[in-house]
């Protein structure tokens, strides 16, 4: 999402999605991490994510209004609440440390998806 959108139409919500940005790279960085630990390599490359993503059907658009953004980035955090939880469901008990990483970051996306669908329903409030 883009931030200086965020600030020029809801300034209230920069510093969340600031964090919420943040948290994401944290991610990103620890799954690099674990994903080297077991012997793999992770992909840094935009490019090739965008491919990988678009594989499994994650288009990520842009939308014109705040609300449309918002929604968009919504409909991605719940399309990694439903990734996450077939990992762990994946993992079981054969990995542990993985499985408590995949836990602690579905716990954060969960709580974005809840924030993103709070302003989406106080956005429809004020404008019904």
């Amino acid at each position: 999402m883009h931030i200086w959108a965020v600030s020029l139409l809801s300034p209230g919500l920069k510093t969340e999605f600031e964090a919420h940005a943040l948290q994401e790279l944290q991610h990103a960085d620890t799954l690099a991490n674990r994903i080297q630990q077991l012997g793999g390599v992770p992909v840094f490359d935009l490019q090739e994510l965008a491919g990988k993503a678009a594989s499994i059907g994650v288009h990520p658009e842009q939308g014109t209004t705040l609300v449309q953004m918002v929604g968009e980035n919504l409909l991605l955090e719940r399309r990694q609440v439903e990734a996450y939880s077939a990992l762990i469901r994946e993992i079981g008990d054969k990995d542990l440390v993985t499985r408590q990483l995949l836990l602690d970051i579905l716990q954060t996306t969960e709580q974005h998806a809840s924030e993103l669908a709070d302003f989406l329903k106080r956005s429809s409030e004020t404008r019904g």
